[in-house]
């Protein structure tokens, strides 16, 4: 069997969560809806979104599972799951890549949406 996230989202932090992926363009395509978020966190997901940009993508589900939401194998359940396809080749973001991407964002300097993601994701528990 594939892994889950085990995630502990209601309804309304998906909603939530949904603005956040949108307002900060985090995939290509445009207007996730939260049915979408939804079914990437049961690993189902009814499309295969683009990453936009592999940092801020990884850098979402980083913080989501510091703040206990999902599962600390996360990288895993994206990758075994065939969840996202890469912004750089029009292949599935695999465990390399994610490991990759977050190491990358924990050595830099977190302004801008980095850091707008952080302060949105913190503010999750309120919704």
């Amino acid at each position: 069997t594939l892994p889950s996230f085990e995630h502990s989202l209601t309804d309304s932090q998906m909603d939530y969560l949904a603005g956040i992926i949108n307002e900060l363009h985090i995939f290509r395509e445009a207007d996730i809806t939260t049915e979408q978020i939804k079914s990437i966190f049961n690993c189902s997901p009814s499309v295969v979104l683009t990453s936009k940009n592999n940092r801020l993508l990884a850098h979402l589900f980083d913080q989501l599972s510091r703040r206990g939401y999902i599962t600390e194998n996360w990288q895993a359940v994206i990758a075994k799951n065939r969840l996202f396809k890469s912004s750089q080749k029009d292949d599935f973001l695999n465990q390399n890549d994610l490991s990759t991407a977050t190491n990358k964002v924990q050595d830099m300097d977190k302004d801008g949406k980095y850091n707008k993601l952080e302060v949105y994701i913190k503010n999750l528990k309120e919704h």
